[in-house]
């Protein structure tokens, strides 16, 4: 059992089971809602993983190339942006927030159907977001920046949640400025998938420091009903991957580096992809 000072976002308990060590950094379950957190030192500064580097295959957790892959990025978004329209008709206003929107290429898509804002940590990805998209903030979801963007219909994170320290404050700010019957739809791992307890240690999505909470479907479950939704849907869809990604995130584990035009040129390729270790979450605010 580890104490700590921070209690869970969660449920509020400071009691731990450690489960092992990654990355020099402690993974441990919370004893009693079973979140599992990356034990972080107080004070550490996430954000000043997101540089450049981040982006382009400067450190080992990060992406191979992302405006290489911005293509096949843009594919995998087109799905997620066909199923938000699905549930357009049903939201009497149109103003879409996209939370961790990157270089902007879901906004530049979506900008067609809904009247989009962004927020983004890396300041580096902000710049290129703003190109498509003007109203798009560098920073966190705190309730300042979410108070300048006023009021939202539909709020997307795509593989975010899991970067977040906190993500009962930032779903408890998004609850604050979403409308009645409004719609928050997510991507993150399930760390009670079969893939990831097999893989242990060495899952995919196993890489703190930068991914801080995994949730599973008892646990983001959990997080959207205390804070005043109801879950709509949770499915597993298969995920179209740039093969540069794949191959980028299998030779990190012996420490080869591949040369960039190498890495570029596999980025514009995709394949397929589904290990069901990773969800789509869709939640209406009550």
């Amino acid at each position: 059992m580890v104490i700590i000072d921070t209690p869970c976002s969660l449920c509020g308990s400071n009691e731990y089971i450690s489960r092992f060590t990654k990355n020099n950094f402690q993974i441990a379950t919370c004893s009693k809602c079973e979140l599992v957190k990356t034990l972080l030192p107080k004070n550490f500064d996430l954000s000043t993983i997101y540089d450049k580097n981040y982006f382009q295959g400067g450190t080992p957790d990060g992406y191979a190339d992302y405006q290489a892959s911005k293509k096949v990025i843009k594919k995998e978004f087109y799905k997620i942006l066909k199923k938000l329209l699905q549930f357009k008709k049903d939201v009497n206003a149109n103003n879409l927030l996209e939370i961790g929107c990157a270089y902007g290429f879901f906004l530049e898509m979506a900008k067609d159907h809904f009247r989009c804002s962004g927020i983004e940590i890396s300041s580096e990805a902000t710049k290129y977001a703003q190109k498509v998209c003007e109203n798009v903030f560098n920073g966190s979801a705190d309730k300042d920046t979410l108070n300048k963007i006023g009021e939202i219909n539909f709020v997307v994170m795509l593989d975010v949640i899991e970067h977040l320290p906190n993500a009962s404050i930032t779903i408890q700010n998004i609850s604050g400025n979403l409308s009645k019957g409004g719609i928050v739809l997510l991507t993150t791992g399930n760390i009670n998938s079969m893939y990831a307890k097999i893989s242990g240690k060495y899952w995919r999505l196993m890489t703190p420091p930068q991914h801080v909470t995994f949730f599973s479907e008892k646990t983001i479950q959990k997080l959207f009903v205390q804070h005043g939704f109801k879950i709509i849907e949770i499915s597993t869809p298969y995920k179209l991957v740039p093969l540069g990604l794949i191959l980028y995130q299998l030779v990190r584990r012996f420490k080869i580096k591949l040369p960039d035009f190498i890495l570029k040129t596999l980025s514009k390729i995709y394949l397929p992809v589904n290990l069901f270790d990773a969800m789509q979450v869709i939640a209406v605010k009550l």
